[in-house]
């Protein structure tokens, strides 16, 4: 009889083990979001998204015909930046689009220019493994395809 009543002592202590354990989980868990929340406000009015987004920053991975695919790393504000998302972009090239190359300064060599070299050059130059900057006419902030305005080669 003894024996029964601690079975039965021990299931009782154990069930409410597991309520209270429940109860504490599902009031961290609100308590939680709620400060993820007011984080998530914080980072909105001090933290700026653009409306729009005319150039991207990238390597290109894949030359065809006249288009460049960039992979492109997009931003996120919510996020660290190792955990950006990667993000590929085809840049396709008109008659129109200027392609440079920057040429940066070397701190170690004295010179009078104050700014990287920039040269003008052609599209035959781009390579895949490339570092460039590419600017559009228009809002790319949702499109993958965009007509080239400018490319900027960073060497």
């Amino acid at each position: 009889m003894k024996k029964s009543y601690l079975i039965i002592g021990i299931i009782i202590l154990i069930a409410v083990a597991i309520i209270l354990y429940f109860i504490g989980y599902t009031a961290g868990k609100g308590s939680l979001e709620s400060t993820i929340s007011q984080y998530k406000k914080l980072l909105d009015y001090y933290v700026l998204v653009p409306e729009e987004i005319f150039s991207i920053s990238g390597q290109i991975t894949k030359i065809e015909g006249n288009a460049l695919s960039v992979e492109a790393t997009i931003e996120d504000r919510y996020k660290l930046p190792s955990e950006w998302e990667k993000k590929t972009m085809k840049a396709l090239i008109s008659n129109e689009t200027k392609i440079t190359k920057l040429k940066p300064i070397d701190p170690n060599q004295e010179s009078s220019a104050d700014s990287p070299i920039v040269t003008e050059v052609g599209f035959s130059v781009l390579k895949v493994g490339d570092y460039i900057t590419v600017t559009a006419k228009e809002n790319i902030k949702n499109k993958t395809e965009f007509i080239a305005k400018e490319i900027n080669v960073i060497e």
